[in-house]
């Protein structure tokens, strides 16, 4: 089954944080064709649903170094995120 980042229910307050003021047709022509892994990892990033960001990360075939060297939402220079990545396997 092809995933969409909408089947994982983003709140209005999640979908603000990984694209900004973007409408709802502009953020589907930024996710381009499914499946949507990548926002999926970042929204449960958010969640920190740690179990589930690497759940998807080995559907892309990547690993948490590359997730953090290539995270590209601001969230991640926020200190508390800083915090609980440095302890993620």
């Amino acid at each position: 089954m092809q995933e969409s980042f909408w089947d994982h229910n983003p709140s209005k307050k999640e979908i603000e944080k990984l694209f900004g003021g973007l409408k709802k047709e502009e953020i589907e022509e930024r996710l381009g064709p499914l499946p949507h892994y990548g926002p999926i990892v970042d929204l449960y990033f958010l969640r920190r649903r740690y179990d589930k960001v690497e759940e998807y990360l080995k559907k892309m075939g990547k690993t948490w170094e590359w997730y953090i060297a290539n995270a590209h939402f601001d969230s991640l220079e926020d200190p508390q995120y800083r915090i609980n990545t440095y302890f993620l396997p």
